[in-house]
């Protein structure tokens, strides 16, 4: 998000401006049944959105505009820093064609921005009333799912596991069959969170009534505690703080949020070292889900392999290819792990911080750290009213609480999805001249 990009900006005229605007149309109208049931494809959705980008002007009028917020020689700085670290990872030749990926994934990301901010006035007031109706698809989608014990879900994950092997009788199959399709269908929620904020702001700005914005978090709020994806209801209240303390401080808040938020990513490694167990947070082991344990165990062991390599790090995409080396999970009150193939270092750390700093140490932190508090400062003098700022730090605050105790950062539907965000976020801020 930039400074240009969220101020006024004249958009010209067009007889193709419909055909540069169907692809930004049929992306977020498709993210919702994307986002439950192939969460993993909204990769796609954003190439699509990617295709209404105005060609080379388009694209380069958008890269200036990110130049102007986000330091182009600290942004060089820290994706060469990435690259070296591909040299000392465990696998540097899957490290360097994952960051490949990775570069063309960014360029996808501001080809859709581009596409966004192009669009003309009354394409851009359609779009944001897609990006509304999809959000509310969404959230009547998985409210049906959730009454109905998922029957969509269910069925499409009864066509790809087929059978599940000997020994399973049909009710035990079925039952299976069913947690599996919840638990697909749970990731997708991560969407409904992330957009009930741009989406409130929406509701808010049309209705001129912040009371049917709070009706609406409120009930995407229940939905997301229906599907039991603990991790979403937590970041929607946790995103309270950052709104609220911007909506009393407008004018800082978003840089107030910033440097707490730069502080944590500094500060963490320490504080998961010290908890290596729940009895030393005053809980016993056995209060918590398994699940819980296991992140405390996770962030513990990633912690003491950071101080191992504190400066440099073990290299982009070390997690991933580091889980076979880790002891198996014990959970409390066990003796024997439930699956020796779930160590205590799965794929990744399920924490942006710690993953950031176990895979590019100090260095790519601090860089990281520059580069978030930069922009954040660039963005703050942007012209934007108290509630788009409001807006803007719920939607920053609730990504950020997710990237620390869910996806892995690298995950490319996750950064997909941010990237798809922060297109509602821009379509709800920029605000074209309207064309004679």
């Amino acid at each position: 998000m930039t400074t240009a990009h969220l101020e006024n900006h004249h958009t010209q005229p067009s007889s193709w401006a419909f055909w540069y605007a169907l692809p930004v149309w049929v992306a977020y109208g498709a993210l919702a049944p994307v986002a439950v049931y192939s969460f993993v494809n909204l990769v796609v959705v954003l190439l699509v959105c990617a295709l209404g980008v105005h060609g080379w002007r388009g694209l380069s009028r958008t890269v200036r505009g990110i130049a102007r917020a986000v330091p182009p020689e600290l942004a060089s700085a820290l994706a060469l820093w990435l690259v070296l670290t591909c040299l000392w990872a465990v696998q540097p030749v899957d490290a360097l064609s994952t960051l490949a990926k990775l570069a063309v994934l960014m360029v996808a990301a501001i080809a859709a921005w581009s596409a966004i901010e192009s669009l003309t006035h009354r394409n851009l007031r359609l779009v944001q009333k897609i990006i509304a109706g999809g959000a509310g698809l969404l959230c009547a989608i998985y409210a049906f799912e959730i009454i109905f014990a998922a029957p969509i879900a269910t069925a499409v994950k009864e066509i790809y596991m087929g059978d599940l092997g000997p020994g399973i009788d049909d009710a035990t199959r079925a039952m299976l069959i069913e947690e599996r399709a919840h638990q697909k269908i749970a990731r997708g929620m991560v969407a409904l969170g992330a957009l009930s904020f741009p989406v409130g702001y929406f509701i808010w700005r049309r209705t001129k009534s912040p009371l049917f914005a709070g009706l609406w978090w409120v009930g995407c709020l229940i939905v997301a505690f229906a599907a039991h994806m603990s991790s979403v209801p937590v970041a929607m209240v946790a995103a309270l703080l950052p709104m609220i303390w911007i909506w009393r401080f407008p004018r800082h808040g978003l840089m107030h949020m910033a440097g707490l938020a730069c502080a944590f990513i500094l500060a963490v490694p320490l504080i998961a070292q010290q908890i290596d167990r729940p009895e030393r947070l005053g809980i016993e082991g056995t209060q918590l889900d398994v699940s819980s344990q296991h992140r405390i165990q996770i962030y513990h062991y990633t912690a003491n392999l950071i101080m191992e390599r504190p400066l440099t790090g073990w290299g982009f995409r070390a997690a991933r290819n580091m889980s076979d080396q880790a002891p198996a999970f014990v959970a409390a009150g066990y003796s024997e792990p439930f699956n020796a193939a779930q160590t205590i270092l799965p794929l990744h750390p399920h924490n942006m911080a710690l993953q950031i700093w176990l895979e590019t140490g100090f260095v790519g932190v601090v860089l990281l750290s520059m580069l978030i508090l930069i922009a954040v400062a660039r963005i703050s003098a942007a012209r934007l009213s108290k509630t788009q700022r409001v807006m803007i730090g719920g939607t920053a605050g609730f990504l950020f609480v997710i990237a620390n105790i869910s996806f892995g950062i690298w995950q490319f539907h996750w950064l997909a999805l941010m990237a798809l965000t922060a297109g509602a976020v821009l379509a709800f801020c920029h605000r074209p001249r309207p064309i004679a």
